[in-house]
């Protein structure tokens, strides 16, 4: 009997068709709501989940012949993984994939912020033509403060070299790294880069927020909850800026009051990624699958 998989969200044609031609009957669902993930849970051996499509308890329980679930992407935080562990269904995840894409968002926004590129696009589609209002700085020179040093912040310590940047680390599993609280004043720049679990959640609390001077970017492109946004707003003289926050999307959509600059979660948004973490999710299921099978067999 062939497995079923849903797939809740966005998910590469390709990669779809690859499902396919394993063996395995695919239902493409994307934005299923609440109610109908339930439904068709009950059906499914795989589910296919983005951060937009909360895999909790419930679903898991509506889930009766669930085998797998997989993160096409980094983070899992999304996922009740004790309850999976409890059922024996595996997680899967695709944690390198977004590693580029993220890092060069990362330099992307440094440099945008560091030019004001968004207000001087704005300022010559108005008609505007003074440049004395955009007077910037270069990154060269600069301090970044990396505040986990996995596959993203080496990367992003790779490409903040490149620019003529020195980079600080603070990471507990690298060696001779910094302490956080000696990497925040240090710092010209200080970029997020850890998961969400209960020990990083607030890692960048109102004592870290303290130690920041005055000026400096913080950066988070890695899991809404890790800065504690409330405690942001009592240092208006830094600048934060996230492409993650707690509770995404946020309930007023553009009319969120949270005042900094914010993407839309748009740090693995790349084709590439999006390529790369598909295929590597086809390939964890179809081995997953085959392995399962043996063990059937045996």
């Amino acid at each position: 009997m062939s497995w079923r998989v849903l797939i809740c969200d966005d998910f590469e044609p390709d990669a779809q068709a690859a499902l396919r031609r394993a063996g395995l009957d695919v239902a493409y669902i994307p934005g299923i709501d609440r109610q109908a993930l339930l439904k068709e849970a009950a059906s499914a051996d795989v589910l296919v989940v983005r951060v937009s499509t909360p895999v909790d308890r419930a679903v898991l329980n509506a889930g009766a012949h669930l085998k797998i679930v997989a993160m096409p992407g980094s983070g899992v935080d999304h996922i009740d993984l004790r309850a999976c562990a409890e059922r024996g269904i595996r997680v899967v995840s695709a944690p390198g994939a977004n590693a580029e894409s993220v890092a060069e968002l990362t330099l992307g926004l440094m440099l945008a912020l560091s030019r004001h590129l968004p207000e001087a696009l704005l300022h010559t589609a108005a008609g505007g033509w003074d440049k004395r209002l955009f007077l910037g700085a270069e990154l060269q020179g600069k301090t970044i403060g990396l505040v986990g040093r996995g596959r993203i912040g080496a990367r992003v310590a790779e490409l903040a070299a490149a620019f003529g940047m020195k980079v600080l680390v603070s990471d507990p599993a690298v060696p001779d790294s910094l302490a956080l609280d000696e990497l925040l004043p240090a710092a010209d720049f200080v970029s997020v880069h850890v998961p969400l679990l209960p020990a990083t959640r607030h890692l960048i609390g109102a004592a870290q927020l303290a130690r920041l001077r005055p000026g400096a970017v913080l950066m988070n492109l890695s899991r809404g909850g890790i800065v504690d946004e409330t405690a942001v707003l009592d240092r208006p003289d830094i600048l934060y800026v996230a492409d993650v926050m707690e509770g995404e999307p946020p309930a007023g959509g553009h009319a969120d009051p949270r005042p900094w600059p914010r993407t839309p979660h748009i740090g693995a948004w790349t084709q590439e990624a999006q390529r790369r973490a598909a295929f590597e999710t086809v390939e964890q299921i179809v081995r997953l699958r085959d392995e399962w099978a043996a063990g059937q067999a045996g």
